[in-house]
């Protein structure tokens, strides 16, 4: 008899101590930092979306219209937010968690290919929802198509408080780049972790002209002259106020920065000085 009260003293006390492992003490339990699938469109989900600890309910109602679809967020019932519907032929979302609970929300639109498309990143705060960024708007007077990539790389990726994009260019200075984007939590919201960043893979390109680079994105100090032929290495990009600047590294390890091409400098199906930077007018 006295064996069996210790073995069920014992059991006891394992299940307060597994309890407690667990949370079963009352507090809310923190969800795991990382960014959801895609979710249904029409379809009513549960996140508490705002971090007052109460469940909210998103939806995000579609209908088509001729060929376009309209994308409109409700939350609790009510409209707060509509995506642009201009050759939109797909509109979905996915949400964000970060470490400290804090949730985002990557919503985009879709035309007939990835490259014609909307990418944003939205966040609900006091009953309203607010744009806290629209990814293809970083640069657009600097390139043709761009989207975010979930292939063969997740596009978005969370690290504690931070976030990484993977967004893809179509930039007019060397064609098609992938850009890691990194942005951090900061006062409430996420904002970029500084202007410069890497690409996902540098790589090596022609110069079909001479060209100048300068000491420092939007310099006026010149770092050296490209010559034509002359092979050299991008691989970090440098975006403030909208405006592009790349980083041209040569054989030698000399690094000097690039101003980017705008739409109206974009050469004719290739860049204006690279032999092997091609894109499609």
């Amino acid at each position: 008899m006295k064996r069996i009260k210790k073995i069920s003293c014992m059991i006891m006390f394992l299940l307060v101590i597994l309890g407690t492992a667990l949370g079963f003490s009352g507090k809310t339990v923190q969800a795991a930092a990382g960014v959801s699938g895609n979710l249904r469109n029409n379809r009513v989900y549960k996140y508490d979306l705002d971090g007052n600890r109460k469940t909210d309910r998103i939806v995000l109602k579609t209908r088509r219209s001729g060929y376009n679809i309209s994308g409109v967020f409700y939350v609790n019932g009510k409209k707060v937010y509509s995506l642009p519907k201009t050759d939109c032929d797909y509109a979905g979302y996915r949400i964000i968690t970060l470490a400290n609970g804090k949730r985002f929300i990557y919503a985009w639109t879709e035309g007939p290919n990835p490259g014609i498309s909307s990418h944003r990143i939205l966040q609900y705060q006091k009953g309203k929802m607010k744009t806290v960024c629209i990814l293809t708007d970083l640069m657009k007077n600097y390139q043709g198509a761009s989207y975010v990539s979930w292939y063969p790389n997740r596009g978005i990726t969370v690290s504690g408080n931070s976030i990484k994009v993977r967004f893809v260019s179509m930039n007019w200075t060397t064609g098609g780049m992938e850009y890691v984007i990194p942005y951090k939590y900061k006062n409430g919201t996420l904002v970029r972790s500084g202007y410069s960043g890497y690409f996902s893979q540098s790589r090596t390109f022609k110069a079909s002209k001479q060209f100048s680079t300068y000491k420092k994105p939007g310099s006026r100090s010149r770092a050296f002259v490209v010559k034509k032929r002359e092979n050299v290495i991008i691989d970090k990009y440098y975006i403030k106020k909208g405006k592009l600047y790349l980083q041209v590294r040569r054989s030698n390890g000399q690094t000097g920065w690039l101003n980017a091409y705008t739409d109206k400098q974009r050469g004719r199906g290739r860049s204006p000085i690279f032999y092997n930077g091609y894109y499609a007018n």
